[in-house]
């Protein structure tokens, strides 16, 4: 499910992008819908606050007439939801290279004086839709295939030891071979995987399969993955491990 967020203050412009994405969904059969249209980009920070777990599309006029533009927009959108996809539409292309220096990882920067408007727009959403097709390709195998950036992580269930958070809201995938660092939140993965995992921190998701040995003491619990990483078993899920103990 495409969630296509438009902030642009040109009517216009606008409604030529709110037309030619109903264009694509309905011409492509795409399951997707143009959640919000405005020009006003606090409106689109309240709304990616509470849906930054949505494949979100985001279409952004750089030169707002507001105290934000659309790069400080984006940057803010940033902070909530790591992996939507960032479109850039503006009248003034030069302004393209400062989203560079922001670091926001765009997906196109798109000039209003594009003769290819629609063609530009439909290839931006092809891409969104490969790269969801993939996605959803892989989440009913034994494999975990999460995006991050630009990046596309395929790893199997088997090789995965144990997922942790960080203190600055990045998780680590440990695996048999490495560690890989991405944007989300355990709650989000933990979705994905399946009943080999188990969250037992609010820091930890380990894979039972990967357990060493388990200590249950009341004051010190923990369980030692394989490669002796320690993960912290907090009193709220210690059920599930002991559970898993008396069974295996």
């Amino acid at each position: 499910m495409l969630n296509i967020i438009i902030c642009e203050d040109d009517k216009r412009f606008k409604n030529s992008i709110d037309e030619y994405v109903l264009q694509y969904i309905s011409t492509n059969g795409i399951q997707g819908e143009i959640k919000l249209t405005t020009n006003d980009p606090y409106k689109v920070i309240d709304y990616v606050k509470e849906n930054n777990h949505s494949v979100n599309v985001y279409f952004l006029d750089i030169a707002l007439k507001s105290d934000i533009n659309g790069l400080i927009l984006a940057k803010e959108i940033r902070k909530h939801d790591m992996n939507g996809y960032l479109i850039f539409v503006t009248g003034h292309p030069e302004l393209t290279l400062k989203t560079f220096q922001y670091k926001l990882k765009a997906l196109d920067y798109i000039c209003k004086g594009d003769n290819n408007l629609k063609k530009r727009i439909s290839e931006c959403l092809d891409v969104v839709v490969s790269e969801c097709n993939k996605l959803n390709l892989h989440q009913n195998n034994d494999i975990l295939f999460i995006k991050s950036g630009a990046n596309f992580y395929s790893i199997p269930y088997g090789k995965i030891i144990f997922i942790e958070t960080t203190i600055n809201h990045k998780i680590i995938i440990h695996t048999l071979d490495n560690q890989i660092e991405v944007y989300g939140s355990l709650s989000e993965i933990g979705e994905k995987l399946n009943k080999d995992f188990y969250r037992c921190h609010r820091s930890f998701i380990i894979n039972f399969k990967h357990i060493k040995r388990i200590n249950l003491n009341r004051n010190d619990l923990y369980v030692i993955m394989q490669g002796d990483h320690k993960c912290f078993i907090s009193k709220k899920f210690l059920k599930g491990v002991i559970n898993y103990a008396n069974n295996n």
